[in-house]
């Protein structure tokens, strides 16, 4: 992914990350307002909020899971 300021992610290379989970464009953005909605501190920026749930869109818990028992191994 490209890396920003801070070595922080983009919010383009979340979306096309998201969109290869979720393809249609109207359903990916419904997901990402309710889940935003859900998750949302006030004592946190929006943009963090919505970049979390970028991110928990392109990696689901059960791939990280995967990967973390796959170093156990």
């Amino acid at each position: 992914m490209l890396q920003g300021r801070g070595g922080r992610n983009l919010r383009s290379s979340l979306v096309y990350a998201a969109s290869k989970e979720i393809p249609n464009r109207f359903q990916l953005c419904q997901t990402i307002s309710k889940a935003a909605r859900v998750l949302h501190l006030s004592t946190n920026p929006t943009e963090i909020t919505i970049n979390r749930v970028l991110q928990d869109i392109s990696h689901p818990v059960s791939e990280l899971k995967a990967a973390s028992t796959e170093g156990v191994l």
